[in-house]
């Protein structure tokens, strides 16, 4: 019984206390933070890659392909995201 009441005490303590800690005191460090969220800040290539709206600004990024479809608009795409797509829906240069 003794022992019972002294683990629900701990057991509260420990709660009380990490109640205590502000939120954003825990991921204060940006290289701690969640890998979701790491990555909404640390933008991807395919992001940048899929906000190029003309063929000719793709063209200059080595990194991206412009790819055109009959099914869906042209649009610019990362490599690695280019060579995903189906080849029976569009082409990619």
């Amino acid at each position: 019984m003794a022992l019972a009441v002294k683990a629900f005490a701990l057991f509260f303590s420990v709660i009380l206390l990490a109640s205590r800690i502000p939120a954003n005191a825990v991921v204060s460090d940006p290289s701690r933070r969640l890998l979701g969220i790491r990555r909404a800040v640390n933008r991807s290539p395919q992001s940048d890659c899929r906000e190029i709206r003309s063929r000719s600004q793709c063209s200059q990024r080595q990194d991206c392909r412009w790819c055109r479809s009959d099914v869906i608009d042209d649009l610019c795409f990362s490599r690695t995201e280019a060579s995903r797509l189906p080849s029976q829906v569009s082409v990619c240069n």
